[in-house]
């Protein structure tokens, strides 16, 4: 066993012979197993226990029983005590998942401190074939199917090359002692019920289940390593991030693709969205413009020839005011330059970046919101009054772009859809005497 373990580590390039390792020892047989094979291999080495305050006198005894092993072998023992329940609720997570969060935040506070390079941990190849078979059930992509990896940053698992019954044989063997966790037993807890009900009928078919699954995730990891070359690839050769962060991603060149809504998918997963929406906002590859769907903070968008990846509009910074006063003024995310001129001399710009408006007819001071249904003006040139909604349809104003239009308002009239048209009864007339004149300084959300 010993000569497995260090083999392990040394064909999968975990740590150095020198290396400081904190090893995270909860007094079950796993990690004892684990501390007494780090310790015969000769590593600087010190223990991390957690006491999450779940199972009462228990835990408390499991935190004695790891202290007193730890002076045992002089070595050093890092304890911590956890009001677990106290940070799931503060969280809003589940005692498990904030216990897990409680753990890893604590382990890397100790290798920054002491300067360990990594924390081992004891997971075997049955925690292995368990991860597999609950990511499994969840519903996952490649990354959830290949488990458990051996590194993970400054996290390593020297253990997963030993099975449940190899760990069990040599801690009695080697006379270890170990405590045993009553928690382990419960079947409300889906991994141990995995565990007891489902591995067992598995393994009656292939008695080197977890052998073999161990293997299988080692594949797959190798498969994800290959799709993220591919979807790196395509992103470079095909995808377009504009200043604001937001991505462009061409149609054509996605449905190209063997798998459309998989590739979707990895490109856009960091971003909340799961692999169903992908699907559902291509549809059936053809058609279906205006359609989006959203996730946490942003918006897919289906436009005509691509798909826009955008942030959420926010309401709040869309909105602003103007006053008669002449300078830059700051109102609804951007910078408007507002002047005054005489009519007389005053020569109408064709830039859809500036408006001109006869200043006698505005009431001041002008707002700035975002439109809304129901919204109708006079576009310029036309005696007759027309909805925001389908000026914007005739300009073929995308969908991604609707939702940040401004309108500038004078009372209750829309004066100028920024960066389209002036309201006609607004224009420079011969009895205009005087111009309001704004433009926008930065660069209008028209496009990316």
């Amino acid at each position: 066993m010993l000569e497995r373990f260090r083999d392990y580590i040394k064909n999968r390039a975990l740590i150095s012979p020198d290396s400081k390792v904190l090893l995270a020892v909860s007094g079950g047989v796993d990690s004892m197993v684990m501390a007494d094979l780090f310790i015969k291999a000769g590593y600087n080495c010190a223990i991390a226990h957690c006491q999450f305050n779940l199972r009462g006198k228990e835990s408390e005894e499991d935190e004695a029983f790891v202290r007193s092993y730890a002076q045992l072998q002089n070595i050093p023992a890092h304890l911590m005590s956890f009001d677990t329940k106290g940070a799931a609720e503060e969280r809003g997570i589940s005692i498990q998942m904030a216990a897990r969060k409680l753990r890893y935040e604590w382990f890397t506070s100790l290798l920054d401190k002491h300067g360990f390079e990594a924390v081992a941990t004891a997971h075997h190849l049955g925690d292995v074939a368990e991860t597999m078979l609950i990511n499994l059930t969840r519903g996952t992509g490649i990354s959830g199917l290949h488990g458990i990896r051996s590194r993970q940053n400054r996290i390593i698992r020297p253990m997963l090359f030993a099975s449940r019954e190899d760990i069990a044989g040599y801690a009695i063997s080697e006379n270890i002692a170990w405590r045993e966790d009553s928690s382990n037993q419960d079947t409300k807890y889906r991994r141990n019920e995995i565990r007891q009900s489902v591995l067992p009928v598995l393994k009656k078919q292939n008695p080197n289940l977890e052998q073999r699954m161990a293997v299988t995730s080692e594949k797959l990891a190798g498969a994800e390593a290959i799709v993220k070359v591919f979807v790196n690839s395509f992103y470079e050769q095909h995808c377009f991030t504009s200043t604001e962060g937001l991505i462009r991603i061409p149609l054509e060149a996605l449905l190209a693709t063997p798998a459309p809504a998989l590739l979707l998918h990895e490109l856009l997963k960091k971003y909340g969205y799961a692999y169903e929406q992908m699907r559902d906002v291509l549809g059936d590859g053809v058609g279906e413009s205006g359609r989006f769907v959203a996730a946490k903070g942003y918006r897919l968008y289906r436009d005509r020839e691509d798909l826009i990846l955008q942030k959420e509009p926010d309401g709040t910074a869309l909105t602003g005011e103007l006053s008669e006063e002449e300078g830059t003024q700051h109102a609804a995310g951007y910078d408007w330059e507002i002047s005054l001129h005489p009519a007389e001399y005053f020569e109408i710009s064709t830039d859809s970046q500036v408006a001109a408006l006869d200043r006698d007819k505005l009431i001041f001071p002008l707002k700035i919101r975002t439109w809304k249904q129901g919204d109708r003006f006079f576009p310029l040139g036309m005696k007759r009054q027309k909805k925001l909604s389908d000026f914007m349809i005739d300009e073929k104003i995308p969908l991604y772009l609707k939702e940040k239009v401004r309108v500038v308002c004078s009372g209750d009239d829309i004066v100028w859809v920024a960066g389209y048209r002036i309201d006609h009864r607004y224009r420079l007339t011969k009895d205009t005497k005087e111009v309001y004149r704004i433009g926008i300084l930065e660069d209008y959300d028209k496009s990316i």
